[in-house]
Order: C-alpha cells, then sequence, then structure tokens
C-alpha cells in the first residue's frame, strides 16, 4: 500500500530538467509579485501626485 499517489510526470526526468523547473517557477512567482507590487505603489502614486512634492 503506498500513500502517496503516483506522480503525474514521469519519474525519469533529469535531475537539471527537474532543478530548471523548480528555478522558472520561482522566478516566475517573485516575478509576477514584483509587477504585482509596482502596479500598487504606481497606483498610490497617481492617487496622490503632491505627496511627494
Amino acid at each position: 500500500m503506498s500513500i502517496h499517489p503516483p506522480p503525474p510526470r514521469q519519474p525519469d526526468l533529469p535531475a537539471w530538467l527537474i532543478m530548471a523547473q523548480k528555478i522558472y517557477v520561482m522566478f516566475t512567482v517573485v516575478e509576477a509579485a514584483m509587477r504585482s507590487e509596482r502596479r500598487e505603489r504606481q497606483r498610490e502614486i497617481e492617487a496622490k501626485p503632491l505627496a511627494t512634492c
């Protein structure tokens, strides 16, 4: 009896490919977070343009 279900991907993927996928996912997550943060900051600047003067 196996506790874990079989993985959806083939288990014979090379280690460097798995590592590359993890790094790619990490970068996309970080980039998305930075983009949303930048968008929020831009919205704050547009909401109060005279606050920085």
